[in-house]
């Protein structure tokens, strides 16, 4: 599970929300149906080197989250895998990815599978009072990180939330179970 501080609900561009993955078709099955695979964007190796990639659950201070990043390349390839996931991450401006997972193919074949939660450093409560009016929580197929980020941004609409907090995301396991993102809606007083 990752903890993120915030996630925005008003004037947020796609590109805030974008998740980007790579595969070959032979590399992970379970991804077929997704139209999330862009081919990787083109950063400038200074920004990309900016990105802090860390496998703890929150950055340690207040972060906007910008996507869910899901890297699979074949096995071996885990240099390759991280500095992809760089790469994505650069490219949603963001400063770090924080939950990163790693999972190498145990068998013979099998993908090196890396993820995390794109963020910014950014406090986005800036001191202010809120209520929590509610819990979100989203489940998507594997592979649909994006959808799922857009679902849980549209319930808060729906609920006249100001913010999303405590954004968590859980990657299925074994690209047979359901992704799951929550957080908390908010309104500020």
């Amino acid at each position: 599970m990752r903890m993120i501080w915030a996630f925005m609900l008003a004037a947020t561009t796609p590109a805030c929300l974008a998740t980007a993955s790579a595969h070959s078709e032979s590399e992970h099955a379970e991804h077929d149906d997704d139209d999330d695979h862009d081919p990787l964007p083109e950063v400038a190796a200074e920004r990309v080197a900016r990105v802090h990639l860390l496998n703890k659950e929150d950055a340690g201070e207040p972060t906007e989250v910008l996507g869910i990043i899901d890297v699979h390349t074949k096995s071996g390839e885990q240099d390759r895998a991280l500095q992809e996931l760089r790469v994505r991450a650069a490219a949603l401006d963001a400063d770090a990815v924080v939950g990163v997972e790693f999972h190498h193919g145990e068998h013979g074949g099998e993908a090196t599978h890396l993820s995390g939660t794109a963020v910014r450093y950014r406090d986005l409560i800036g001191g202010r009072h809120y209520e929590v009016i509610g819990d979100l929580d989203v489940r998507a197929p594997m592979g649909h990180e994006r959808q799922a980020l857009h679902e849980l941004q549209a319930r808060a609409r729906d609920m006249s939330a100001d913010l999303v907090i405590g954004v968590h995301f859980e990657h299925g396991e074994g690209g047979d179970g359901p992704l799951r993102v929550t957080g908390k809606a908010i309104q500020f007083r």
